[in-house]
């Protein structure tokens, strides 16, 4: 009876969850400010396309 009993213990504790004490990891997002680097859309010049055009054919 004895060995049943230790053996229905040892069952129990292995059952049992184990406390989980996770480690406060404070998450604390570094602040990466989105500044959009601002590309000034420049368009090309009609006369440097009128020249590439002329300088492929």
């Amino acid at each position: 009876m004895s060995f049943q009993f230790t053996d229905y213990c040892l069952l129990i504790t292995e059952k049992l969850p184990t406390p989980h004490t996770p480690h406060p990891t404070p998450y604390t997002p570094h602040p990466t400010p989105h500044t959009p680097h601002p590309t000034p859309h420049t368009p090309l010049p009609t006369s440097h396309l009128r020249l590439r055009l002329n300088f492929n054919s």
